[in-house]
């Protein structure tokens, strides 16, 4: 390490890494997970780093409302990511014979 320090070309910085004091009576160096509010790992905030972030619509309580049938629901659900089978959709996948 002094070695190291001693070969720096900057005269002030190696006297200022010299001269810093490092207290003794510190806790252990020990890894931090930021992503949490005590700083230990969990496996909620990891998946809360890697999921994808959607943004918040307005139309979610339409659709999962306490009101709303839950067949209703599945079928705007699936309305709204294009996942509805529809005739060019089935047609695409060569589920469904083109007409004329």
């Amino acid at each position: 390490w002094n070695d190291i320090i001693y070969s720096l070309p900057d005269s002030h910085l190696k006297s200022w890494i010299l001269h810093t004091d490092i207290n003794s009576y510190l806790d252990k160096d020990r890894v931090i997970w930021t992503t949490s509010s005590s700083g230990d790992f969990n496996t909620k905030s990891a998946y809360e780093v890697l999921r994808k972030k959607r943004e918040v619509v307005n139309w979610h309580r339409l659709v999962w409302g306490k009101l709303v049938q839950p067949k209703h629901s599945l079928i705007c659900w699936q309305l709204f990511p294009g996942s509805l089978p529809t005739q060019d959709r089935l047609r695409r996948k060569k589920i469904l014979a083109i007409s004329e």
